[in-house]
């Protein structure tokens, strides 16, 4: 599929607010980063920023107009199930395209450079990915491949680089690589989160899913447990699809259990009950910095599930490409939307991007009816950089240190990648 490239008016983001997910009212920002005050507990350090930190943290801006986008290279290409991907060192970006089964990657203008791989079980190529592509040392990338058990090494410039295989599967959950650390090992977390219909809450245990360090090039291969993601209970829920209702498990309405990844050349995670990331001490011993703000907790409203419900049976009801079969039809969707419960505390964060400098881009969970979704910088020394927005209809795919790379739906409903500036002041 193919779209014309066309700016993005400056009054769509002005219809969505200011471009840094606040408004007038927010008050003064600050026009250097925030540092926060660090105080030395037995666990570890804690660098902790006062009430209002968010609010005050200084401005990125988000170029209303597009500087690229990724062009399909065919008609057959459908570029709106790509949901995650990496940003690369040379300003450019990679991802995992579903329908392909293959790596893109892309120049830092979303010119396509190399399409790596095709459906398949030979070598270099995929089945099933649920993790979309991890960044290693020199901009390597990996792929978790739980259809055919292996983990592939890609080089952007080339094709594999080796390959082995691995066992992704945890309690009932899938695991992927999520990045590489500085002894060649890399961080492993659940890849995806969908547990309704599996009859247990395998994630809704007390101590939460292991936060694992694996290397499975390694003779004979490595997997450690380094800490446990902050559980979030799962809950008992009823849903329709595909003609059929059944009793399943799922995690309450704008609640998300976390994500660890690879930061600052050790195990991170972001702790989904209050707004806080927890990095783990490379040396062992159980040591963490826990970057922390306090501010004050967002609890859900019926007018969200209502703004849900809506967006839910738009999506059952958009037309599908040729071949896919729908899962839910409108009504299915609004049952299941209703029928899942609420979580008390609306989970700060959906997704974590770490950039090839080390920037820590944290992105908001999106709230139904509210037309941004803020991204907040932050570096390892916990200071945070500053705050941006993105429209709420915009997926974000990979965040760079200063452009970013959005799947945009256009007016017909045609998917497209575009790649937008950041500006820091």
């Amino acid at each position: 599929m193919r779209s014309k490239l066309i700016p993005i008016g400056l009054a769509l983001l002005a219809a969505c607010g200011s471009s840094d997910g606040g408004s007038a009212a927010d008050g003064p920002r600050s026009t250097t980063p925030l540092v926060p005050v660090a105080r030395d507990t037995a666990g570890g350090v804690i660098l902790e920023h006062e009430a209002g930190a968010l609010e005050r943290a200084p401005r990125i801006a988000l170029d209303s107009t597009a500087i690229g986008e990724v062009m399909a290279d065919s008609a057959q290409d459908d570029l709106s199930r790509v949901f995650l991907g990496v940003a690369l060192s040379d300003g450019g970006f990679a991802f995992f395209d579903p329908v392909r089964s293959a790596v893109w990657v892309v120049d830092s203008t979303g010119a396509v450079r190399r399409v790596l791989g095709r459906r398949g079980k030979g070598p270099g190529e995929f089945g099933w990915i649920s993790g979309g592509v991890a960044r290693g040392e020199g901009d390597t990338l990996a792929v978790t491949d739980a259809q055919n058990a292996r983990v592939t090494l890609l080089h952007p410039a080339g094709g594999i680089v080796r390959e082995a295989p691995f066992i992704p599967q945890v309690r009932g959950d899938g695991f992927s690589l999520n990045g590489r650390l500085p002894d060649g090992s890399w961080v492993a977390s659940p890849a995806s989160w969908i547990l309704v219909g599996t009859g247990a809450p395998s994630i809704g245990e007390r101590r939460g899913v292991p936060i694992q360090v694996v290397d499975p090039f390694a003779d004979p291969a490595r997997r450690d447990s380094v800490g446990y993601l902050t559980s979030v209970p799962a809950v008992k829920s009823r849903y329709r699809m595909m003609g059929r209702e059944e009793d399943g498990v799922s995690f309450a309405q704008f609640a998300d259990p976390g994500r660890a990844f690879a930061w600052g050349g050790a195990p991170a995670f972001y702790d989904n009950r209050s707004w806080q990331v927890v990095r783990l001490d490379a040396g062992g011993g159980g040591r963490q910095t826990v970057i922390r703000v306090v501010a004050g907790e967002r609890t859900p409203t019926p007018a969200m599930v209502e703004s849900l419900v809506v967006r839910r049976r738009s999506d059952a009801m958009r037309p599908l490409p040729s071949g896919q079969t729908r899962m839910e039809t409108a009504d299915e969707a609004e049952f299941t939307t209703r029928n899942r419960p609420l979580a008390e505390v609306i989970s700060p964060f959906s997704m974590a991007h770490v950039g090839p400098q080390g920037t820590l881009w944290l992105v908001d969970q999106p709230v139904p009816g509210e037309p941004t979704v803020a991204v907040t910088a932050v570096d390892t020394a916990g200071r945070l950089l500053g705050r941006t927005a993105v429209p709420a209809a915009w997926r974000i795919l990979a965040v760079g240190e200063d452009r970013i790379l959005l799947r945009i739906l256009d007016e017909d409903g045609v998917a497209a990648l575009r790649i937008h500036r950041l500006r820091r002041d």
